[in-house]
């Protein structure tokens, strides 16, 4: 028994296949030669240098991780989008990875892409999460929670018990986000340009996106359509949200959730001009 005994939430990097190896190979490399860089040409201290090299690593494989949710069928999309993350990371800001890891655990909450529903502690996990989240102002992480909750028990196989989880992380959102009405912030060029490419990623992903062939983790059963195409536009309004919310912090917060869905649409869109 492996992981599987406490989560159905999490995906180990399993050395066996190359695409994992390529991604652990990369985030290192990333990690070194952002320090390295920061070191010998910023004359940055080395905890300073290590910690934005470490930080840039994160960006890398998290952004990896979530490619790898947003389109299981394409390894492409997963590497692909790491660069115009790398980008945006660096001219607007390193991403929340706390809101980061919960895009993730939501996206895999809806597409099951292991195979099998989340476990009860997973749950508690995610809205515990989404909680602690909404607390200092992103409310946007507790009403996508509710709807991925709420998704996932009426989809093909439904979880009842997250009618509940939902319902619980939908009454946190209401009073979340009224703790931070009119707080919402201008919309620069670039803000905007992200929003209408993840905004067109995702449209091409609901229009081009054929019956998945990737089977899951745990249970050897194709990921289910339906679930993959909710799932990613609760990840699209999640970011949206967060925009909405505070701006470019926001852009900023998750920025890697709309460069993965605009390579993946993007992606998508020329496969089927291919076809």
């Amino acid at each position: 028994m492996g992981m599987e005994r406490f989560t159905h939430l999490g995906r180990p990097v399993d050395p066996a296949y190359p695409t994992n190896v390529a991604i652990a190979a990369l985030s290192v490399a990333t990690l070194i030669a952002v320090s390295l860089w920061q070191v010998l040409y910023l004359d940055s201290g080395f905890m300073a240098a290590l910690q934005q090299g470490g930080q840039l690593a994160g960006v890398v494989f998290l952004t990896w991780a979530l490619g790898r949710e947003v389109d299981p069928d394409a390894n492409a999309v997963a590497f692909l989008a790491i660069a115009p993350a790398v980008v945006l990371s660096v001219l607007v800001g390193v991403p929340d990875f706390s809101l980061l890891f919960l895009a993730l655990l939501l996206l895999r909450v809806v597409n099951r892409s292991l195979g099998l529903p989340a476990k009860p502690a997973d749950s508690l996990l995610v809205l515990a999460l989404a909680s602690w989240l909404a607390w200092p102002g992103a409310w946007y992480g507790l009403m996508c929670t509710a709807t991925a909750f709420l998704l996932d028990s009426v989809l093909v196989n439904p979880l009842p018990r997250h009618r509940w989880f939902g319902l619980a992380a939908a009454v946190g959102a209401v009073w979340s986000q009224s703790r931070f009405l009119g707080v919402g912030q201008a919309w620069p060029g670039l803000v905007t340009g992200m929003v209408a490419a993840g905004g067109i990623g995702l449209v091409l992903l609901l229009l081009f996106t054929p019956p998945p062939s990737s089977v899951g983790d745990l249970l050897a059963i194709p990921v289910n359509w339906k679930r993959l195409q909710a799932a990613r536009i609760v990840g699209f309004f999640l970011a949206l949200f967060a925009v909405l919310s505070q701006g470019m912090q926001g852009l900023a917060q998750l920025s890697p959730v709309l460069a993965v869905i605009g390579v993946a649409g993007c992606y998508r869109l020329i496969v089927w001009l291919k076809s």
